[in-house]
């Protein structure tokens, strides 16, 4: 059985990842992705702007990205 994740963009720059369909992040949501575990490579947006350092501060890089826990 396939388990939807769920990410929201929000207008402040932030990013919410979650596999609850009730979990909402308090603000403006610019948009929300619902991925499933057999996702297909593929473009969904394009992000603009300042990119703050905490994205990329700690954690893996490269192929494998950042770990997320």
């Amino acid at each position: 059985m396939s388990i939807p994740v769920f990410l929201h963009v929000m207008s402040n720059g932030d990013l919410w990842v979650s596999n609850n369909v009730q979990d909402t992040p308090a603000g403006t949501i610019t948009g929300t992705y619902r991925f499933l575990d057999d996702a297909k490579f593929q473009k969904i947006g394009t992000l603009s702007g300042t990119i703050n350092s905490n994205l990329a501060a700690s954690g893996k890089t490269g192929k494998n990205g950042k770990e997320i826990t």
